[in-house]
C-alpha cells in the first residue's frame, strides 16, 4: 500500500575544497549547500564533507532547525589532493552506519581522482553492493575529461547526474536534486512463495492515476 506520509530523508553533500577550485567554483558549492537546507523538510538530516585523502567532517546529522550556515561559510580550501574515489568510499562506510531509513548521498565534484588507495574498479564494485543512490553534480574546471566518472557513479547506485555547465548554477542544480527525491516513490518489493532459482526475471513497476497513466518501468 502507498502511504502519504512523507518518508524523513538522511541527505549527505560531499563537497569539493581542493586548490582548483578557489574562486566561483568553491563560493558556489557553498551557496548552493545553503539553499538546499531551506528546501529540506523539518525531520531531515544533513551531514557535509569534504574531499581529501579521507571524507573530511564539516557537519553531521543536523536538521534544518539546528543548521548554523557559519559552518559552510568557514569551510576552507585544501592543498590535499582530492582523492575522491577514497572519500566515495569512506563516506559510504559512514553512512552505511546510519540508521535512517531512506539514505542519500550528494557529490559536488569535477570527476578527477588523483592518487586514491581505491582503484576506479574497486569502488564501483563496492558502490553496487551499496543500495544507496548518489546523486552527482558535474562541474567544469579544467576540463570536461573526468565528468563521466560522476556518470557512471549516478547510474550504478541508481541516482541521476547533473552536469552544471556555469558555476552560478550549482544552486539551482542541488534544486533539482532534492526535487527529484521528493517527487520518487519508495517501492519496497517483497516476493513470497517463489523459490530461488538464480535466473533473471522481469519486474514491471506500472502507476495508473485517474488523470494519466504511466509507462511501465521493466
Amino acid at each position: 500500500p502507498f502511504s502519504m506520509l512523507e518518508e524523513s530523508v538522511d541527505y549527505t553533500i560531499l563537497v569539493s575544497n581542493n586548490g582548483i577550485m578557489e574562486g566561483e567554483p568553491f563560493d558556489f558549492q557553498k551557496n548552493a549547500i545553503l539553499k538546499f537546507v531551506e528546501l529540506m523538510n523539518d525531520n531531515d538530516t544533513l551531514s557535509v564533507y569534504t574531499i581529501g585523502e579521507d571524507a573530511g567532517v564539516v557537519l553531521e546529522n543536523t536538521t534544518r532547525k539546528t543548521f548554523d550556515s557559519a559552518v559552510i561559510n568557514k569551510i576552507e580550501l585544501s592543498d590535499a589532493q582530492p582523492r575522491l574515489y577514497d572519500s566515495i568510499i569512506n563516506l559510504l562506510r559512514k553512512v552505511e552506519q546510519k540508521k535512517a531509513k531512506r539514505k542519500i548521498i550528494i557529490i559536488l565534484s569535477d570527476g578527477r581522482d588523483q592518487n586514491s588507495r581505491f582503484t576506479k574498479d574497486q569502488m564501483m564494485e563496492t558502490l553496487s553492493n551499496s543500495g544507496c543512490p548518489i546523486y552527482t553534480v558535474g562541474m567544469k574546471v579544467l576540463s570536461n575529461q573526468h565528468l563521466s566518472n560522476l556518470d557512471e557513479i549516478s547510474q550504478i547506485t541508481g541516482g541521476t547526474y547533473y552536469y552544471t555547465p556555469r558555476f552560478k548554477d550549482l544552486p539551482e542544480s542541488l534544486k533539482r536534486v532534492i526535487e527529484c527525491i521528493k517527487q520518487s516513490y519508495v517501492i519496497k518489493l517483497k516476493v513470497k512463495s517463489v523459490k530461488a532459482d538464480n535466473q533473471i526475471h522481469l519486474l514491471e513497476v506500472k502507476v495508473e492515476e485517474t488523470e494519466s497513466v504511466g509507462e511501465g518501468l521493466k
